[in-house]
């Protein structure tokens, strides 16, 4: 393996890049997008009434060093030709998609309105563990790399 090789196969990793969070092919039954449904529960609307249930920014805190660490292994894997850029990033999404998808089954507040508690037995769902009503914005949380 000589040097050219090397900055090549360095070169071929920057020029990808790896995305987090839900397809636009991920929609619920009504057609509503997943996305959509997280975005809104990440951030909160007013005007629904809808706290922020946070899953995805408080996991890019938590997260970004050991995410580092593992792209810094990566970087040094595809040095060595140990792994292909491609097999890096994907390994680095799966891993941030896998920590947010965690974070999801671990949050409990704020509480759910007795309502939404009502609505939900109604229709058969979770009642009582925000963001896991259906299992589909837990499910559907993926990872894909893309050219930059």
């Amino acid at each position: 393996m000589g040097w050219e090789d090397l900055v090549k196969r360095v070169e071929a990793l920057g020029k990808l890049k790896t995305e987090v969070g839900w397809q636009d092919t991920a929609k619920y039954p009504d057609g509503t997008p997943v996305a959509l449904v997280a975005q809104t529960q990440e951030y909160g609307s007013p005007a629904r009434h809808i706290p922020p249930r946070t899953m995805v920014r408080p996991t890019i805190l938590a997260e970004k060093r050991a995410w580092s660490d593992s792209m810094g292994q990566g970087v040094k894997a595809v040095a060595q030709g140990k792994r292909s850029p491609l097999q890096v990033m994907q390994a680095i999404g799966e891993l941030a998609a896998g920590d947010v998808r965690q974070a999801i089954t671990q949050i409990n507040s704020p509480v759910l309105a007795d309502s939404t508690k009502a609505s939900r037995k109604r229709r058969g769902l979770e009642p009582n563990k925000p963001l896991q009503a259906t299992g589909l914005m837990l499910t559907t949380c993926t990872s894909i790399v893309k050219e930059k």
